[in-house]
């Protein structure tokens, strides 16, 4: 028996939103980090 955790983020955000590198149907397929904060991926 397998068991598989399943994890749910939820992140606020300001203008100018969630789809300027991914569109709506992409959203939530990949992780997608700030250059700033992708070295502690």
């Amino acid at each position: 028996m397998e068991d598989f955790i399943h994890l749910l983020f939820e992140i606020a955000t300001d203008l100018p939103g969630f789809e300027v590198d991914e569109s709506n149907n992409e959203l939530g397929n990949i992780l997608m980090m700030p250059s700033c904060l992708e070295s502690i991926r």
